[in-house]
């Protein structure tokens, strides 16, 4: 694996990326092959694939590539977005990609050849180091969004009865290797079972003749291989791990997350929430195929259709009260918009509790009556300053109009607040996605009843103001 501490950077590497780029494609327009290369060696895997995802054109990203040192090919073929990775991988020929395969990590590599076609796999497995190819192929029998699809076999166990002395020996030889997890080193039985884990720390300053069973700790937090990803990042949240093991129904030791995999978990799970929310696909990108977004999105959309007609048809039943006060249809899309706004707020405040795990059910009566109070609160004081304007700005001056759009808005606000934070709990509670297509829920709810308690408290009042606009 790549480590930036000890190279030394040359002066070219000093530029911003803007520069760095600039420099990279004038290198590759000139043919000039040595520049190219000796303008990406010195790079960390990072900085050459963000390098690459700024080139805008695919064969200029792939021509970069293609001069990127070998031990560093794996590790950029990564770390770079999915869809470039997927460009990538359909530019390379067999050989450059089994090359680029051999230098990533099993995980890694596990990742990136599940999306291939089953004829690709079989031919990729069949030509990469065959303990390279069982360890991978062992990986993707587990789902992505596992701990099993997150866990790197690479990792150190030591057998139960092993001293100190020969623990510290044992790392020294296997320092060198693809072994990347040195946060924790594990202690197993005969049958691979999970005894305990010890860090190197307790490890170093251990007597070299104490066996490592006498200085290990054995109440370690494991999970299952079956795990899903999100709790797996709650268990890292909650306890601070730097890595977890990963454990069968036997408790085998089968693998170790580690806490980058994590980072890239959490990461994804935030950018597949937001944009469910508003009934995008999870998996949708800038750059995902028309077709696919178009199966994402369309099924919300016509949702999102049916339930504007449930708002028109509220809007409809009060038309004639709108055809004699006009004025009322000025603040339609006002309260509308308030109350959008209002509950929004709610609806990511308590999606995010849901996520982080901290809306447990016992607290929903807390949460809501929360919501409900700062619906009141706010609603109050904005609608106060909106019939203010209303009254002032009003030829002549109607204290009842007012009133009126005073009242719905902290009524409509204090739905919009309290339905918000409803959405995702009882979502959640029904076995849901909580935040899958809640915004067009949300919208729903605030626009049939705001429209409805709006229009009806206007026909109620409707002989006390009258009908110019303001």
């Amino acid at each position: 694996m790549y480590v930036q501490a000890g190279f030394n950077v040359p002066e070219e590497t000093t530029l911003n990326l803007e520069q760095l780029e600039d420099a990279v494609l004038a290198a590759l327009e000139g043919d000039e092959t040595a520049r190219l290369e000796s303008l990406l060696a010195p790079l960390h895997p990072g900085d050459i694939a963000e390098l690459i995802a700024r080139i805008p054109l695919s064969e200029l990203r792939i021509a970069v590539f293609r001069h990127v040192p070998d031990e560093l090919a794996g590790d950029v073929l990564d770390l770079v977005p999915e869809v470039i990775q997927d460009e990538l991988v359909e530019d390379l020929t067999p050989t450059e990609l089994v090359e680029a395969v051999q230098e990533m990590s099993p995980d890694d590599a596990a990742d990136l050849i599940t999306d291939l076609e089953p004829a690709e796999q079989k031919e990729l497995l069949e030509n990469i180091p065959q303990e390279q190819s069982d360890a991978i192929r062992d990986l993707m029998r587990y789902p992505s969004d596992t701990a099993g699809g997150l866990m790197t076999p690479q990792f150190t166990a030591l057998q139960a009865g092993t001293t100190a002395g020969q623990a510290i020996d044992i790392l020294r030889r296997v320092a060198d290797s693809d072994h990347e997890v040195f946060y924790y080193v594990y202690v197993v039985d005969a049958r691979n079972k999970l005894l305990g884990a010890l860090s190197l720390r307790d490890l170093l300053l251990a007597r070299s003749h104490q066996l490592v069973d006498d200085c290990m700790i054995t109440n370690v937090y494991s999970v299952d291989v079956m795990t899903d990803q999100e709790e797996v990042a709650r268990t890292f949240k909650r306890y601070g791990y730097l890595a977890l093991p990963v454990v069968d129904t036997e408790n085998r030791l089968l693998g170790v997350v580690t806490v980058d995999d994590i980072i890239e978990v959490i990461q994804d799970e935030d950018s597949e929430d937001v944009q469910k929310m508003v009934g995008a696909g999870g998996d949708e990108g800038i750059d995902s195929a028309l077709t696919l977004s178009i199966r994402r999105r369309l099924p919300w959309l016509k949702v999102n259709m049916v339930t504007a007609f449930l708002a028109a048809g509220v809007v409809s039943f009060f038309q004639d009260l709108i055809e004699r006060n006009v004025v009322l249809a000025v603040f339609l899309p006002f309260c509308a918009m308030m109350a959008g706004n209002a509950g929004q707020q709610a609806l990511a405040v308590v999606i995010r509790g849901v996520v982080l795990d901290t809306a447990a059910s016992r607290r929903w009566f807390r949460i809501l009556g929360r919501e409900l109070c700062l619906g009141c609160v706010n609603g109050s004081i904005i609608g106060a300053l909106t019939g203010l304007v209303v009254y002032f700005f009003s030829n002549p001056h109607n204290p009842v109009l007012a009133v009126l759009i005073g009242a719905a808005l902290m009524a409509t606000m204090m739905t919009a607040s309290v339905s918000g934070a409803g959405i995702p709990l009882l979502m959640r509670r029904i076995g849901f996605d909580p935040a899958q297509g809640s915004t067009v829920i949300l919208t729903t709810i605030t626009d049939v009843v705001g429209f409805g308690f709006f229009l009806g408290l206007a026909r109620l009042l409707e002989p006390w103001f009258a009908s110019p606009a303001p």
